[in-house]
Parts: C-alpha cells; sequence; structure tokens
C-alpha cells in the first residue's frame, strides 16, 4: 500500500500538478489503483489509474510508471536512457513522457497493448522489430 500511495502521488505531482493535467492533479489516493504489470527486463512496472466506478475514471488517463531495478543499473545508464527517452517523446516516437523521479519515470499508458518479452525484441519472424523501427527511425 505504501509503495501505491508513492506512485499515486509522483503520478498526481508529475503528471498533474506539474503537467497541467487537472484530472490527475485533483486525483485523491482512495480513487486511484495501481496494478503490477508483467513485462519488465529490468523494471517493475505499474499500470497508474483512477478506480472504476470512480468520477475520475473518464477524465485522468492511466500511467505507466516504470520502477528501475538495481539490476539494471549495471547494464544501462539511467540518466543517458531517460534523457534518450525524453528526446524521442518530443519527436513522437514511442509513449509520452510525463516525467522522470528518482528511480524511474511516467510513461503514456497504452490500452490493449503488452510490453515485448526480451526474445521477442529480437526475432524476426512474426515481425522483424528491429528493422521496422530502424525504417521508421530513418
Amino acid at each position: 500500500a505504501d509503495r501505491d500511495e508513492r506512485l499515486v502521488s509522483i503520478c498526481r505531482r508529475l503528471a498533474g500538478q506539474l503537467g497541467g493535467d487537472a484530472a490527475w492533479a485533483a486525483l485523491e489516493d482512495a480513487d486511484a489503483e495501481v496494478v503490477q504489470v508483467s513485462g519488465g527486463i529490468t523494471n517493475m512496472l505499474y499500470r497508474v489509474a483512477p478506480k472504476k466506478g470512480t468520477a475520475m475514471h473518464s477524465r485522468a488517463a492511466p500511467i505507466l510508471a516504470r520502477v528501475f531495478g538495481q539490476a539494471g543499473d549495471v547494464v544501462c545508464d539511467r540518466r543517458r536512457e531517460n534523457v534518450v527517452v525524453a528526446e524521442l517523446s518530443e519527436m513522437g516516437f514511442g509513449p509520452k513522457l510525463f516525467g522522470v523521479f528518482a528511480n524511474g519515470r511516467l510513461e503514456h499508458w497504452y490500452a490493449d497493448r503488452r510490453p515485448l518479452e526480451p526474445l521477442e525484441m529480437v526475432q524476426a519472424e512474426p515481425v522483424d522489430m528491429q528493422t521496422m523501427i530502424a525504417k521508421r527511425l530513418a
């Protein structure tokens, strides 16, 4: 519960107060839910959203909270990763970045999507993701 309250508070601050989303700025802890999502390789992923049946449910869009795992620090330069994610977000590639916090970041939640599993990222069948991304970036 403590983790959930912290994540809701971070969403309220970054997406709401600093990001200008009035619905997130007004969302009360009791009206929010945090659900862990599978698929993070070195991160813990959470869907943070207003609870169904609350007044905010249709007003505040869900957010993906990506909490960095310590194991990832060995293979990732998190500061540089955040800079690249922010630049890509500004150019319209990938999810909208709502903000970065001490050990993670908040991103747009894509409904009806799931994270790729590690092996899916490098496979060429049925969709060659690496080639598709490279062509889009070119």
